[in-house]
Formats: C-alpha cells, structure tokens, sequence
C-alpha cells in the first residue's frame, strides 16, 4: 500500500515536470521564433507603408491662380512680416474706422514715424487688431497671428483717403493706425513689374497643394514704342517689341526660360493656407 502511493505521487510529479517543460519549450520556440517572424512582418509592412510613392492629383489651375494671387505683393512673394501683414490687409472688404487724435495715440499732434518721410498729421484712423488677425489667420493658419509692427499698404480705398500709405501697430490700444506720406513717396522703382502664370498645381496624399509659377520681370521704363527690356539673366530671345503684343499666354509659351518658383498651401478646415515656398 505504501509502495502504491509513492508511485502515484511519483507519476504526479512526472506529469507536472512535463507539463512545465512543455511549457517552457513553447515559450521558448514562440520568444525565438514565432515573435521574430512577427516582428518581421510588422517591419516589412511599415517599410512597404513608408516607401509607397506619394500620389500627386492634379488641381484645377483657375482656383490655384485666384489662390497664389492673394499673396502677390510688390510685384513678387514675399513672406517677411510686413508683406504678410499686407496681403492679409488686401483681403479686408470692409473695416469699422474711428478718427481719433495723434495726440491722444503719440503724445503730440504732428508725429514723425522712426525717421521716415510717414507721420501722424493731427488725427489719424484707427481699427481694432482682431479685424486684420482674422484676415491673416485665413491666409496662414488658424494657429498663427498678425505680427504687431507697421506695414506699407499699396491698397487706400477702405480709408478713401490717398495719403495713406502706412499702417502703424498701437500697443496700448491694441489697434492699426493710418500714417499718412509727408514727403517724397512711391512705389519699388526699378524693381521692376512682374507678369507670371501657374503653370501646373498637384495636391499629394496628405492634401498639401503644390503650385508652380513661372514669372518673368521687366523693366519699368518702356514705351509702347519701344522694345519690352527684360532684366538681367533672361533669354533675351522671349523679348517682345511692344508690350500691348504680350499674350496671355506668354508665361507658358516660354515656362523653359523664365524663372519659376513653387508655394506650398496644407488644407485646413477646407481651405488652403500658406505653408511655405520653394525657390
């Protein structure tokens, strides 16, 4: 009896060390094996993920043009702060004005601003921050602000007053102010006006859009007499005798000599903003 009960725990014991060392095998078979091939797998899926070809759509040409034309300015694209602040500027159709002293803004009712030829002369137009920081968020994300400095503006009809050629940020009011021209004031002479085109627009998989400009940059002293002086670094080739004969077609017809450049927009809510420009 006694011998019996021994050989059951013995056969027990047998049973149990086999079962852990069966356990112990598939642990090992599944830690050297089977997870390696899985880890394999998953690494061959993520490369698979990560060397797909990024898909280009093509985009209708006409919203690209209306699109780029909005962050056209001094006859280029610019995207330093006082361009910015100008493009966002050109986008406002209306703007709640109030005629306040200059004065009460700088302490003194005739002011000159930094050493330029644009002062406050006894009042100026004011409007609040906000109205412009929202035409800028339009224009270059939801998450970016309206730097606060001055800016030149080309663009005086909301004011209806044709000296106006600045705006001035006001800290303590938290507003723009009109400056007005009290000397010799114009426009970028001899920088030259530029003619350009889209010429192609390709959004990718991640709805970021890609607009190619071809531009080409002349003069500004011709007549229509004259030959079309192109600026330096041009085919001279594509020169036209007289600038009424420039086609519309221009740009694409010589898209080969001109120079080109390439804004980048990323979709936000359904729209396009400014992501950033390739020379």
């Amino acid at each position: 009896m006694e011998r019996e009960k021994n050989n059951t725990g013995l056969i027990v014991a047998l049973i149990v060390l086999s079962i852990l060392v069966a356990g112990l095998a598939g642990f090992i078979v599944y830690d050297k094996v089977i997870k390696d091939i899985n880890k394999s797998s998953d690494s061959a899926e993520e490369n698979d993920s990560t060397n797909k070809p990024t898909v280009y759509r093509d985009y209708d040409l006409e919203k690209a043009k209306e699109l780029v034309d909005k962050y056209y300015t001094d006859g280029s694209w610019i995207f330093d702060d006082e361009h910015k602040l100008e493009m966002a500027f050109n986008q406002m159709e209306n703007i709640s004005l109030k005629r306040v002293s200059c004065k009460s803004l700088y302490g003194e009712d005739f002011y000159w601003h930094d050493d330029t030829v644009l002062a406050c002369d006894n009042y100026s137009k004011v409007f609040e921050y906000s109205e412009l920081n929202n035409e800028y968020k339009k224009l270059f994300g939801s998450l970016s602000n309206a730097p606060k400095t001055w800016f030149n503006i080309d663009n005086n009809e909301l004011f209806n007053d044709f000296e106006v050629t600045a705006l001035n940020y006001i800290e303590k009011t938290n507003q723009f102010a009109t400056l007005v021209c009290r000397g010799t004031c114009g426009g970028p002479f001899g920088d030259g006006v530029s003619l350009y085109d889209v010429l192609s627009a390709q959004t990718d998989d991640e709805d970021n859009l890609y607009v190619i400009i071809g531009y080409v940059t002349f003069n500004w002293d011709w007549n229509d007499d004259e030959e079309v002086e192109l600026q330096s670094n041009y085919d001279k080739s594509i020169a036209y005798k007289d600038k009424n004969d420039i086609s519309g077609n221009y740009v694409k017809e010589n898209q080969d000599k001109i120079y080109k450049t390439t804004i980048v927009f990323t979709n936000e809510n359904g729209n396009y903003v400014f992501k950033n420009k390739n020379k």
